[in-house]
């Protein structure tokens, strides 16, 4: 039963967290809003890859954990860090790439700079989070 609720709570909200993300770059560069505050699209992709960021570790945290499986899988959370950080400046490479396939969408190298910095923070905080609650 526990690796069932590992799955549900917290390898599907980050396979649905990738989805959004796909979903945001697919949409055609006229339908998307025009926003008058500046850097609102650099805003908006840091805080897209921070969830990322968070929800990627937390999966691999709670995955590596000895508790959740019946064998000692147990990894060192800088290593799962590690692993999450090039997971979402992959995927972030990727989305960026993708988008200059998509009509009045382009690549755009400062749109993966707010990706990369978003992801970057969210690892970030999730390990001085859970540093903390670890003791």
């Amino acid at each position: 039963m526990r690796p069932l609720r590992t799955i549900l709570v917290f390898w599907v909200p980050l396979v649905a967290w990738f989805l959004v993300i796909h979903n945001f770059s697919v949409t055609p560069g006229q339908d998307l809003p025009h926003v008058r505050i500046p850097f609102a699209d650099k805003i908006a992709h840091m805080v897209e890859y921070f969830v990322l960021g968070v929800l990627l570790i937390r999966a691999f945290d709670h995955s590596a954990s000895p508790m959740t499986t019946k064998s000692d899988f147990n990894v060192s959370l800088a290593k799962l860090s590690v692993l999450a950080i090039i997971i979402a400046l992959c995927y972030g490479a990727f989305d960026e790439w993708f988008q200059r396939l998509v009509p009045g969408r382009s690549c755009d190298i400062f749109d993966y700079l707010a990706d990369c910095a978003g992801s970057l923070a969210g690892v970030f905080l999730y390990i001085a989070d859970s540093k903390e609650r670890r003791g």
